[in-house]
């Protein structure tokens, strides 16, 4: 009895290696985290807004089928940062020295551009019977490759008198080497042939645990900015040789 049912437990593991398909793809796109207008704004008491570019990412990634719709895999992909982040902030600080009416403004702008090898595993699911659109989560792990950052300093005010000045320091230093980015977004999967298909991918990309920068230098908030992405790629199955002498 033991023995028939270990043989049929073999025989199942066969079956599922069997039906089993190995998806290799590429994907090249563009990406950048999103931005909200340009320059900095001190029309209100307390304001933060980010502008930045749009620059070439691309992956490399493979998957195995579980089940009919679920896989399991992992992504190698490169990610590029380019990107302002202003704060200003607006105080009476001068009426109260001064006396009467003064406008004062603090700002810190961080300009921050670097690059990432991110390594992910990659859950996706497939959606209908045909599976043209499939959902992904990939929690990962990032690796900086390059970067510069600077940080720069404003103020002015008037009570009498106009003072207008800033500092701009070199704050490369305080980039952190890694990062912890936690992908998830839809693929569509267009059919050329029995083995490939064509794939466009849009990803929204978000930091968790440590921020791209020691909050030291980057007026104690951290830097966690969401990445959004589009890509084109190719994508092959790869079937088992049972699988195709089968079919």
């Amino acid at each position: 009895m033991k023995r028939s049912a270990l043989m049929l437990l073999i025989c199942s593991l066969i079956g599922i290696t069997a039906k089993a398909q190995n998806r290799f793809g590429i994907d090249v796109g563009i990406g950048c985290p999103p931005g909200y207008g340009p320059g900095l704004n001190f029309s209100s008491d307390s304001h933060e807004i980010q502008t930045s570019k749009l620059l070439p990412c691309a992956g490399i990634y493979y998957e195995r089928k579980i089940t009919q719709h679920l896989y399991l895999g992992g992504k190698l992909f490169f990610q590029r940062y380019n990107f302002n982040n202003n704060r200003s902030t607006i105080s009476n600080l001068f009426d109260l020295m001064f006396g009467g009416t003064t406008d004062t403004t603090n700002g810190v702008q961080v300009n921050c551009k670097s690059s990432y090898i991110c390594l992910a595993p990659i859950l996706d699911i497939g959606l209908g019977k045909k599976q043209v659109i499939h959902l992904f989560f990939m929690p990962g792990i990032g690796r900086m490759i390059d970067g510069t950052m600077t940080t720069t300093y404003y103020r002015t005010y008037s009570a009498g008198k106009f003072v207008d000045y800033s500092y701009t320091y070199n704050t490369t230093s305080a980039l952190h080497p890694v990062i912890f980015p936690v992908s998830y977004g839809m693929a569509e999967h267009i059919t050329l042939s029995k083995l490939w298909h064509l794939t466009f991918t849009e990803t929204i990309c978000n930091m968790v645990g440590n921020p791209i920068a020691d909050e030291k230098w980057t007026d104690q908030v951290p830097l966690k900015p969401s990445y959004v992405s589009l890509q084109v790629g190719v994508m092959r199955k790869h079937h088992p040789k049972k699988l195709k002498e089968k079919s």
